[in-house]
């Protein structure tokens, strides 16, 4: 799964090119940047789930995911970019290499 969100930046790359006017250095610092991010709040998903409890952290992820997810449907200018910078987040927090363990902790 972590794998997809590196290719979700990679086929998206063009459009951003394009639409944005990103020059190639500008792309470059924009995978650099977004795996930086993604890595860092991994770890920090990671940690909060270990003293938090991964269960709890899980389901406050996917929550806020929802939410994130909704506002950034509603097609709201102020709303739009916003929520799916915290959709990101959360995303990262949810998703770790140990997708198994929450089947069992979940049941």
């Amino acid at each position: 799964m972590i794998v997809l969100d590196a290719t979700i930046v990679n086929v998206a790359l063009p459009t951003i090119h394009h639409d944005l006017h990103f020059s190639v250095n500008n792309l470059e610092w924009l995978i650099t940047a977004y795996s930086l991010t993604f890595g860092g709040l991994l770890l920090f998903g990671g940690r909060t789930g270990d003293l938090f409890g991964k269960r709890r952290m899980f389901m406050i992820g996917i929550a806020i995911f929802a939410v994130s997810s909704l506002l950034g449907a509603s097609r709201q200018p102020i709303y739009g970019s916003s929520s799916r910078g915290r959709a990101g987040r959360r995303r990262s927090d949810c998703r770790a290499d140990r997708p198994l363990a929450y089947r069992d902790e979940l049941s």
